[in-house]
């Protein structure tokens, strides 16, 4: 999520600007030297803060997390999100630098993945197309009188993304187990 961060653009930009302004490459140069600097630093840091988590983890539960994801928030690079995958649910929240503290959030997300419709909706290829880039999937399945309507969705994009874009896919198991893609 690198590219969006507004640090990024803003060293970028300001290069190209200076370049063209005074007619030289150096500004952009060093804009591009910023950014590469910047790039690192993150990556670093998120690195660092990923250890953390998994060691606190461990302490509180016992084992490390089958998986962590610690992603950028937008204009902070003090502040990370978390999604941790805790078996049978995720568990949220926020690592911050300053000052230095894990904090998870109280609600967590079951993944409900072992319900039976659950196990037909992933014979459907948009179902099948969207877990092969899903590392956190979770599933909404709610009873209708058509069937069972399933939702697959990815918990690094929960709040992340612009209102009316969606990271899911929603199928319709029918009782006779035949599964139709939900607009």
């Amino acid at each position: 999520m690198l590219f969006r961060s507004p640090w990024l653009w803003l060293s970028l930009g300001l290069g190209v600007w200076l370049a063209h302004r005074r007619r030289t490459p150096g500004p952009a140069r060093m804009g591009l030297a910023l950014a590469l600097v910047y790039v690192l630093a993150m990556t670093v840091g998120a690195r660092a803060a990923r250890a953390s988590i998994v060691e606190r983890w461990a302490a509180v539960a016992g084992g490390p997390p089958p998986a962590v994801m610690v992603g950028p928030l937008p204009v902070t690079p003090l502040s990370r999100n978390i999604v941790l995958d805790a078996g049978d649910h995720y568990e949220t929240g926020q690592f911050t630098w300053q000052p230095r503290a894990v904090r998870f959030d109280v609600v967590n997300t079951p993944r409900n993945d072992t319900d039976p419709a659950v196990e037909r909706a992933r014979t459907d290829p948009g179902i099948q197309a969207f877990l092969v880039w899903s590392r956190f999937p979770y599933w909404t399945v709610t009873h209708t009188s058509r069937g069972t309507a399933v939702t697959v969705g990815d918990m690094r994009f929960v709040g992340q993304v612009p209102r009316g874009v969606r990271f899911t896919r929603q199928v319709l198991v029918a009782p006779d187990g035949r599964v139709t893609p939900l607009p």
